[in-house]
């Protein structure tokens, strides 16, 4: 009956003419795998494949089919639906895809050696996929489990001279900066940073906000705060314009203005700028995710200014418009030691 009934649902709907069609054998197949009939699920997959009339439909249905029979542990089964689709498919995004759950795959078999060589795989011929810094990110923890932190450094260079001809190189870049300043090595660290933002411009560049955010904050461990100030300028564009689209967009505006305000607060004194710089985070629409952030800012350095009705304000601002801040703790501890009307 079982039988019958897979049959009638594939000649119903696995013509695929319209990608609504399917979607709904899609939909039937996982309905299937989630009460446990891996096998009918994937096997509806597979003769949906089959009467498929477009080369796209077919292939993310075989593809389906091995991710169904990979979840449910069918390891052999999944890579027969795989292998055969990763040389044969003319889709830009599938061979990738197949090569990062064929590592999954391996990883969870405990096939280390064969992880890593999808993984890498993944990393070197796929690198423009949407999956290949989580890749480089797995395939950094099998090196380091397998030969040792020392052995993440050689591996990243290896890597570097093909990445950087697409955008996979930032993300290159910025985790041999990361090895290098783990290690306490900054100069080594810093360089990697420069060459982010001189071969991925910001705000183009997926790692360019992290990158001059990161220059910023080994200038200021160095106490060179003109040289902080100017990596921070960077990301924050001109006052009173949104913050420019890219990596960071308006989350790295925020933090490089409040950053910023910490400087002039802290190291130069100047607490007026600090307070404008502050501000800036509150007023913009554009920020609203950190506008809590910057009333705390604003506040706290209204107290050292002896202004605190303008801080109490502020910190009222923040109870009222943000009730689940992560920021109302200090709020209102700052409010009493600011002597604010009680809450």
């Amino acid at each position: 009956m079982r039988r019958l009934l897979l049959l009638c649902t594939v000649l119903h709907v696995a013509a695929c003419a319209h990608p609504c069609q399917c979607h709904s054998i899609q939909d039937a197949a996982i309905a299937m795998a989630d009460a446990g009939r891996h096998e009918e699920a994937a096997a509806l997959l597979a003769e949906a494949a089959k009467l498929a009339t477009k080369e796209d439909h077919r292939d993310h249905m075989l593809f389906q089919q091995g991710l169904i029979l990979a979840r449910a542990g069918l390891a052999a089964e999944a890579l027969a639906a795989w292998d055969p689709l990763y040389e044969a498919t003319t889709s830009e995004t599938l061979p990738g895809r197949i090569a990062y759950e064929r590592g999954m795959l391996a990883r969870a078999q405990g096939e280390l050696a064969e992880a890593e060589a999808q993984f890498t795989l993944l990393v070197k011929e796929h690198s423009e996929h949407g999956l290949a810094l989580t890749g480089l990110l797995r395939l950094e923890k099998l090196v380091r489990d397998r030969a040792g932190d020392g052995a993440v450094r050689p591996l990243l260079e290896s890597l570097l001279e093909g990445a950087l001809e697409t955008s996979f190189g930032d993300d290159v870049l910025w985790e041999l900066h990361a090895w290098h300043y783990e290690h306490g090595q900054l100069d080594e660290a810093e360089a990697y940073l420069l060459a982010i933002r001189s071969s991925y411009p910001f705000p183009t560049g997926e790692r360019s906000g992290d990158a001059l955010l990161a220059l910023a904050a080994l200038a200021e461990e160095r106490g060179d705060w003109d040289e902080a100030i100017d990596y921070l300028k960077e990301v924050i564009g001109p006052i009173g314009k949104a913050p420019v689209i890219g990596a960071s967009g308006g989350t790295g505006k925020a933090k490089a203005l409040i950053r910023l305000g910490r400087i002039y607060e802290e190291h130069i004194g100047n607490y007026g700028k600090a307070l404008e710089l502050y501000m800036e985070v509150v007023r913009m629409p554009e920020l609203e995710t950190m506008n809590d952030d910057g009333l705390l800012e604003a506040a706290r350095v209204l107290v050292v200014m002896e202004k605190q009705e303008k801080a109490c304000n502020h910190l009222e601002k923040l109870l009222e418009d943000f009730p689940y801040s992560n920021k109302r703790k200090k709020a209102l501890k700052l409010m009493a030691e600011a002597g604010c009307p009680p809450q």
